[in-house]
């Protein structure tokens, strides 16, 4: 974060992964068919209906997640295709994959886009981008540490050598489900007419039809796949997360030919998730004016170098927060909550990093162990740490705020303890960081630098979060619906957070 001086908005987290996963090359997108429509909705409104034992109104229940066994594989053509050994694996894992997304969109396009037809891609490249280079969209495969679909020559490629082994030991078999997903969303977006050329809205459509292609998965309509709606999913959110991009390159709206942005890890998780909710025509609605109404990508300035952002959880800064969050819910006199360092909870869970008390009406805070959470993640991170260690000082922050949202919560006579109280905390946690990331309320004492918003991801993909637990400290057992009810409150008002359910 940052104070009022150097007040930023926010990007992604530093990774090589999140601009060589899931790009698109070459074309116009032009064509006919469908024209996405121009007055998309600028957020998401589920109108109370999601729930803590929800992921995406699918009930959440844990079990095998991956690739199926005793099915037969996909016997698709592939070219230079690899004859033995891992690379001969990830070139199975592939085919799999592509087959059943086109089984998906066989099906899916004419119920979706007016009964146009899906193409299937024209040819299907594996290659090693250490190995000897193929022609791929006009350019070489040489160093290419790439999975990526052509429009000019409806082309599908992948990098078995480098790639997809690094997906798969990251996030197992669905991360690299999720990456063909997506690049078949660019082939789907190109069919049905998609107009657009900027880099974000292509990218930001495509990772909404891979949610869209995933939940069928989840619902066990795949042929090789199955995906649980608990840690299955939340892995496969992490892998979304993790092919974010670098923090601080470039903005979302650079147009530049060195710059390709897909979108922080929030946006793409975003994305992700409303496909998954809503649906293929959903994401064809996703164009630059919703994008620009809640993406906070962009460069850092000079004053951010330095330390990318990264405040210390001392006195001074809590005491800033403080002040905000008291104009955020408007909170005064005996209903607002005191913030102190260290003791007693009456009749409440004991301290880790950060807890409120309702009887006395006290956050109690332990200032060391947030000081850990506010670390900065280590570079090479791929996905968000499990026990959310080193993540960052948004992620510290918005522990203490969620605790705060309680003291609120406690203020209207909501219950702090029932089946929705993580997902409230959740929500109103991110209303603060909406307001926490307008640049122009001068009023708002510490605002949003990028990476922040990835960093409420990874705490609340952890499988402690505070940001969305109940007043005894028990998070909503969904991943899914504790980002899901964060990106709410981010997007809409304080009201339809008190709603959820």
């Amino acid at each position: 974060m940052r104070t009022r001086s150097t007040a930023g908005m926010v990007t992604a987290l530093g990774l090589a992964l999140a601009v060589i996963a899931g790009c698109s090359s070459g074309g116009d997108g032009g064509g006919g068919g469908v024209k996405p429509s121009s007055d998309a909705p600028a957020d998401y409104n589920p109108g109370g209906s999601i729930n803590q034992v929800s992921a995406g109104g699918l009930p959440v229940q844990d079990g095998p997640s991956g690739t199926k066994q005793g099915v037969p594989d996909a016997q698709l053509q592939i070219d230079n295709a690899a004859t033995d050994g891992e690379a001969k694996q990830m070139d199975t894992l592939a085919a799999n994959a592509l087959d059943d997304v086109f089984t998906f969109w066989q099906a899916e396009m004419p119920a979706d886009f007016g009964g146009k037809q899906f193409k299937k891609p024209d040819r299907l490249l594996s290659y090693d981008a250490s190995g000897s280079p193929q022609q791929f969209c006009g350019i070489s495969t040489k160093n290419l540490v790439n999975a990526a679909y052509c429009f000019t020559d409806n082309t599908v490629a992948w990098d078995r050598g480098q790639l997809l082994p690094m997906i798969q030991k990251s996030v197992g078999d669905m991360g690299v489900v999720t990456v063909f997903a997506h690049e078949m969303g660019h082939s789907v977006q190109h069919q049905v007419g998609e107009k657009s050329q900027q880099s974000i809205v292509l990218e930001q459509q495509a990772d909404c039809y891979a949610g869209v292609f995933m939940r069928w998965v989840a619902e066990g309509k795949s042929k090789h796949f199955q995906l649980s709606t608990g840690d299955g999913l939340n892995s496969v959110l992490a892998g979304i997360f993790s092919f974010r991009d670098i923090v601080g390159q470039y903005n979302a709206q650079d147009t530049s030919p060195d710059a390709v942005p897909h979108g922080l890890g929030f946006d793409r998780v975003y994305a992700f998730q409303t496909g998954f909710t809503e649906g293929a025509p959903r994401c064809a609605k996703i164009d630059i004016n919703e994008i620009n109404k809640r993406i906070q990508q962009r460069e850092f300035n000079k004053k951010e170098q330095g330390d990318k952002g990264n405040v210390e959880i001392d006195n001074d800064n809590l005491t800033l927060l403080d002040a905000d969050l008291d104009k955020v819910y408007g909170l005064q006199g005996d209903a607002k909550p005191n913030v102190q360092n260290g003791g007693q909870c009456q009749g409440g869970p004991q301290v880790n990093t950060a807890i409120y008390c309702k009887q006395q009406n006290l956050v109690i805070i332990d200032k060391q162990k947030l000081n850990e959470i506010s670390k900065p993640p280590k570079e090479d991170l791929q996905v968000p740490d499990p026990n959310g260690t080193a993540i960052g000082d948004f992620g510290a922050f918005s522990e203490v705020a969620s605790r705060y949202t309680l003291a609120m919560l406690k203020s209207k006579n909501i219950a702090l303890d029932d089946e929705s109280a993580g997902l409230r905390s959740s929500c109103l946690t991110g209303f603060w960081a909406q307001k926490a990331s307008n640049g122009d309320d001068h009023s708002m004492k510490l605002h949003i630098s990028p990476g922040d918003l990835d960093e409420a991801v990874a705490e609340l993909l952890a499988k402690n979060s505070v940001i969305a637990a109940d007043v005894n400290g028990k998070p909503v057992p969904s991943g899914f619906a504790r980002v899901e009810a964060f990106r709410i409150g981010f997007t809409n008002d304080m009201n339809t957070c008190l709603q959820l359910h």
